[in-house]
């Protein structure tokens, strides 16, 4: 195998290793990084070459830094709070009243417990 599509193999394999570990499913991270979920299920399998644009949709998405997700020799780290993660991508996509609104709903629900 040449050494391109083992990178994008590898690269692909980092990048569904990040999402799983954020409990992205793939059509939540294709939304997050405005992206059509075949195409990155492509990128994941190492069929596709991405370019440096959509690797940084991809790495900001994630919360990533791109050398992070370049560095393969480092380990995928399972998040200890991916609801969160998940959670604050979300509210990045609201206005600052629908972001305020479901602050004061979460403190209504930890203030009961």
């Amino acid at each position: 195998m040449d050494q391109l599509l083992q990178l994008q193999k590898d690269l692909g394999a980092r990048i569904r290793s990040y999402r799983k570990a954020k409990l992205y499913n793939i059509e939540d991270l294709a939304h997050l990084a405005d992206l059509n979920p075949a195409h990155l299920g492509k990128i994941e399998r190492g069929e596709r070459n991405l370019t440096l644009g959509t690797l940084l949709k991809i790495a900001n998405a994630l919360d990533v830094s791109l050398s992070e997700l370049l560095d393969l020799e480092r380990p995928v780290e399972k998040e200890e709070e991916p609801i969160i993660s998940k959670t604050v991508a979300c509210l990045r996509e609201l206005t600052l009243g629908e972001q305020e609104h479901i602050y004061k709903t979460a403190r209504l629900f930890s203030r009961n417990k």
